[in-house]
């Protein structure tokens, strides 16, 4: 295939040539950055409702104890493997390049479906600050109305981030962490002032459900949302290759699994400040509790807008880090040779896969015209996709360790037992990943018609891959082009 002279396709083996200007700082805020977006302030609330404030602690911390036991089986798999792609080249070595495929292309849906999620997201936030902006309606579909300001908004935010990730790892890093910094500065005001003007007596009864249930049940729900609200961490795995010359490979794996931590005190800060500056049975009620909690505090007004601005900050970096994490999932299967190579192409000016950051900008902008009602499959689809992910690649690790004892980079402490902890764990996020209700009507259809397309489209891109390939192949065997 003739590439055109502003981009070159490395074959699968080559090592690309990316940017290398990631440091250990950027990581650091890089991969918390990716894992705290907005999921955490949509469910609180239900977390209060079914686990109560014990509940919903105890349900964090296990989740996040979890979640770094999975976070340092990727961090051994990517100090076996330190190449962008993530899953798709950990599994690819270990089990082989169909499986490598299938978990891949599985993995490229749930984030390309995060996307979708992330843009629509957007308008529902900035019509909360600003309602006239949900209007006029244009069409509806699924059943949710699709206003003109937040359509335009959400392709106008799409656009800018595709642009940012065109230009390389050095524009989307600062973009993503100077968000970062600005999410934790408003975050941590407002959670001072309701430590300060809350009231102990907000959080009480402790041992409670909201909905009268077991609080103990209800801390098993909130664990099994672990996949939602943790994921992410693997944003510091993907970009593993464009880390600057001083930083090493072993830094850049343990700094995946400190993200993890850093999120989980994050989460146990935020629930603990919201339910002690307001009642947490009226926040477990409440559309957006995050926001509601600073409702009864002094400057409640001025604190509420600019913790919305905050929130909508936080939305766009993890935005930013889904969509890099896509781009890069493309071109490790082209790269592997599993799918076209026009999407392992660099542009030599700014180290991005170009052709790949196009075909995700079009996947997202298509999927912003589809609005809310398509929220609920997409998250549906995408737990079951990154818990089986979590599983295979726990598996990986511990199949790794009996062909390669003798590994000398950055391995998972506590050996065989908590490796297999971490493959239960995930497990478990599978079994409620697939135990969610299940969805009815127009949004059911249309996750199975998803399912049954991406199907088939990876299926063609892999055979028109491999058919090009094979036949280009010399009769000896010799390494493909």
């Amino acid at each position: 295939m003739m590439m055109p002279p502003a981009e070159r396709a490395p074959g699968p083996r080559t090592t690309a040539a990316f940017q290398k200007t990631i440091g250990p700082v950027q990581f650091a805020l890089f991969g918390f950055g990716s894992i705290v977006g907005t999921a955490w302030v949509l469910l609180l609330g239900g977390f209060l409702l079914h686990a109560g404030p014990v509940g919903a602690m105890a349900g964090i911390a296990a989740g996040g104890v979890s979640m770094a036991l999975i976070a340092a089986m990727y961090a051994e798999l990517g100090s076996r493997f330190p190449q962008t792609g993530g899953e798709v080249t950990y599994i690819t070595a270990v089990f082989g390049k169909q499986v490598g495929f299938i978990l891949g292309w599985l993995l490229t849906l749930a984030y390309l479906s995060n996307l979708i999620f992330e843009g629509v997201a957007l308008g529902w936030l900035v019509e909360q600050l600003w309602p006239p902006l949900a209007s006029p309606t244009l069409y509806m579909i699924f059943g949710q109305p699709i206003g003109l300001g937040g359509l335009v908004l959400a392709l106008a935010s799409g656009l800018a981030i595709a642009v940012l990730n065109y230009r390389g790892a050095q524009s989307f890093v600062r973009f993503q962490n100077a968000l970062t910094v600005f999410f934790l500065l408003i975050v941590f005001l407002a959670v001072a002032a309701e430590l300060r003007f809350g009231s102990g007596r907000n959080m009480h009864p402790l041992w409670r459900a909201g909905d009268g249930g077991s609080w103990l049940v209800g801390a098993g729900w909130v664990f099994g949302s672990a996949p939602m609200i943790f994921n992410g961490f693997q944003s510091v795995l993907h970009t593993i290759e464009e880390r600057s010359g001083s930083t090493s490979e072993d830094v850049v794996v343990r700094l995946s699994i400190t993200a993890v931590g850093g999120a989980m005190l994050f989460y146990l800060l935020v629930v603990v400040a919201a339910i002690h500056a307001a009642p947490w049975r009226g926040l477990a009620s409440s559309g957006l509790p995050a926001v509601n909690a600073l409702s009864g505090l002094p400057w409640s007004g001025a604190l509420r807008t600019v913790f919305l601005l905050a929130l909508i900050a936080s939305l766009l970096k993890a935005w930013n880090s889904v969509f890099m994490i896509s781009v890069r999932l493309l071109f490790a299967q082209a790269r592997e040779g599993m799918i076209p190579a026009v999407f392992a192409s660099l542009n030599p000016d700014t180290g991005a896969p170009g052709k790949a950051v196009v075909a995700v900008a079009i996947f997202n902008f298509v999927g912003i015209f589809l609005g809310k009602g398509l929220l609920e499959p997409i998250v549906n689809v995408m737990s079951v996709c990154i818990a089986s992910i979590f599983a295979l690649t726990c598996a990986a690790t511990l199949v790794m360790r009996r062909r390669d004892p003798g590994h000398a980079g950055f391995r998972a402490w506590g050996g065989f037992p908590l490796g297999a902890a971490a493959l239960a764990s995930a497990g478990g996020m599978i079994v409620f990943a697939l135990l969610q209700p299940a969805l009815t009507g127009q949004a059911e259809a249309f996750k199975w018609a998803l399912l049954l397309v991406w199907a088939v489209v990876g299926l063609g891109l892999y055979r028109m891959r491999n058919r090009s390939t094979f036949a280009a192949e010399p009769a000896s065997g010799g390494e493909r082009p």
